[in-house]
């Protein structure tokens, strides 16, 4: 078998090859072996001759940077790649994310992305994977997650709806989720029953707007956010784990008026319009 840059393993890589020896297990999360590692063995390989070739470096961390879908880094010698990530209810009002990271010796874990942050920093052979240039880049994510490169976009905007209306939400006739994800949004919602940012409910998509540079997907999910900011869930809900959490992303509003909104916050014509409260359609403003 072909290891790719085998250099990554050499000395003291080598020494932690077979460890994953994280102090605090509330810190790093469950640990055990993955069910279907056969799916992710391509995505090592590929990732190893990606290191081989020189198309993708080992880098440093950046301790506050965001962890995406598609990240991979190396953990006490490990390769390890971030394949899920799921808003997680706290206590605290600290947002933060649980995330499902497969590692390269079958294992995975379901760590916190704060605590992934601060094992690699702690690591003094913790690295980041960094891919030498965008193409290179968005044709891993292509290849392993489902990003189209031929579009050259962002990410995506994506309108999400409850398959099966929850009874405190029931008497809503239209509500929907907005959110954004660089990766295809069919990926971001695979867990989305473990999810409280999705009601921890099963959902579907039914919009998705794919968003080409320079437009970053974020800021669009955010001004949309602001436009609709009167039409925003405003409810407590309780969580599978008996938690206390807030919704900040559905919005009992129609379909088009997402729609409307999105297309003319891309053509920078949105300034013209607002809400109407009581229909929740879109009207010019007098």
């Amino acid at each position: 078998m072909d290891l790719g840059d085998v250099s990554l393993f050499k000395g003291k890589f080598a020494q932690h090859k077979r460890k994953l020896n994280i102090v605090k297990e509330e810190r790093v999360g469950k640990r055990y072996p993955c069910p279907n590692f056969a799916d992710y063995q391509a995505s090592f390989e590929a990732l190893r001759q990606a290191l081989k070739t020189g198309s993708a470096v080992r880098s440093d961390v950046i301790r506050e940077r965001s962890i995406e879908v598609g990240d991979c880094f190396v953990l006490q010698g490990l390769l390890c790649i971030v394949v899920a990530k799921n808003a997680e209810n706290r206590q605290n009002k600290r947002s933060n994310y649980r995330l499902r990271i497969i590692f390269e010796n079958g294992i995975e874990s379901d760590m916190l992305q704060s605590s992934l942050s601060v094992a690699l920093y702690r690591d003094e052979l913790g690295r980041s994977i960094a891919f030498n240039d965008e193409n290179a880049r968005t044709a891993w994510l292509e290849r392993q997650f489902g990003v189209r490169p031929e579009a050259k976009i962002n990410g995506y905007l994506y309108v999400a709806q409850l398959q099966k209306a929850k009874t405190e939400l029931s008497h809503y006739p239209h509500l929907y989720k907005i959110g954004f994800t660089r990766t295809k949004p069919e990926l971001r919602i695979a867990e989305c029953e473990n999810d409280v940012a999705f009601l921890e409910s099963a959902v579907k998509i039914v919009l998705d707007f794919a968003i080409p540079a320079p437009f970053e997907p974020h800021k669009l999910e955010t001004l949309i956010h602001q436009f609709l900011q009167a039409q925003r869930l405003n409810i407590g809900l309780i969580s599978k784990n008996g938690l206390a959490y807030q919704p900040n992303e559905w919005f009992a509003v129609p379909l088009q008026t997402i729609e409307f909104a999105v297309e003319n916050i891309l053509s920078g014509e949105i300034g013209k319009y607002r809400v109407d409260n009581t229909t929740g359609c879109v009207v010019e403003k007098r």
